[in-house]
């Protein structure tokens, strides 16, 4: 009798080792220190944002989505932007989360002091 295993549904590849999309912060936040000086992006940093988008998609959220290579390709370009507009915390190092009612109340006296300047 021969061998007759039914496969249904997809046939998933290899998993892909957590080191091959690992991206260190500390690397990452110098590379972005630097593109921020000298507004220009090497390899290295675009590795990196590669490497990011990649890992993500073999998220459990995205691991059967269909369209898999254009979710990475968006991310790519989303990610590139935020780069290139400067829209990571190495600018603000001093930036510190807040709780709500903090919040409110340090927004609350910022637009009481500045109400005449930004109403006219």
């Amino acid at each position: 009798m021969a061998n007759t295993k039914k496969t249904t549904g997809k046939r998933r590849g290899p998993k892909p080792k957590k080191t091959e999309y690992y991206v260190d912060p500390r690397e990452l936040k110098a590379e972005l220190i630097a593109y921020y000086e000298c507004e220009e992006c090497t390899p290295k940093l675009g590795d990196m944002i590669h490497k990011i988008a990649h890992g993500l998609s073999y998220s459990s959220n995205f691991i059967n989505y269909t369209y898999r290579d254009e979710m990475v390709g968006d991310a790519l370009v989303k990610m590139y932007t935020a780069v290139t507009n400067k829209k990571f915390n190495s600018i603000y190092p001093d930036f510190k989360f807040m709780n709500l009612k903090d919040g409110l109340e340090y927004t609350y006296a910022w637009f009481c002091a500045n109400y005449k300047t930004i109403r006219q």
